[in-house]
């Protein structure tokens, strides 16, 4: 809580602080990790706050567990927070990940994981990027069972691949306007 607590008075004293606004090139996404949209009833002031900086995006994590191939009603509740976001104009960047002891290491859990971030987009279309199982540096991975991520990415993009999105949960071919 400490750490959310720090982010938010970073965010205050940027707003205050910085007379302009950055911007990325064209295809550039900038934005801020903040998960505390997700346990909000309203977006603000987190969402103003985002867009007086000029930021585009924000990363928000889930966390899976093995077998879980469906949201749970909580993690609906927060995904339905998360996509407001989109109606404020910022784009919400998923990261779906979990313990290093959990990652989908057989066949199956790569299945369960992939289909679980499938269903997730396809409830969701507001979400269009995906970070599939991310921290692949923190040192809190460095006991990944051997093999735990191989072979996640076939399974990703053969289960995510969709006109919307490419394998790697980017963006593709969307007329929306926005650079992927």
């Amino acid at each position: 809580m400490r750490g959310a607590a720090a982010v938010w008075i970073s965010l205050v004293a940027l707003v205050l602080v910085a007379p302009v606004s950055a911007h990325a090139e064209a295809g550039l996404l900038i934005g801020v990790h903040e998960d505390q949209i997700k346990w909000r009833t309203r977006p603000n002031p987190i969402l103003p706050a985002v867009r007086t900086l000029g930021l585009d995006a924000m990363r928000v994590t889930l966390r899976w567990q093995p077998g879980r191939r469906n949201a749970s009603v909580r993690t609906h509740h927060e995904l339905q927070r998360m996509v407001a976001a989109d109606r404020h104009g910022v784009r919400i960047v998923l990261g779906v990940y979990g313990r290093a002891d959990d990652a989908p290491g057989t066949p199956k859990e790569r299945e369960d994981y992939c289909r679980y971030v499938r269903n997730i987009l396809l409830r969701y279309s507001e979400i269009r990027d995906v970070v599939i199982w991310n921290e692949a540096n923190s040192d809190v991975l460095a006991t990944l069972r051997e093999g735990a991520g191989d072979g996640l990415r076939g399974p990703a993009l053969s289960l995510l691949g969709s006109p919307a999105l490419d394998g790697a949960g980017g963006e593709r071919g969307h007329d929306d306007g926005r650079e992927p």
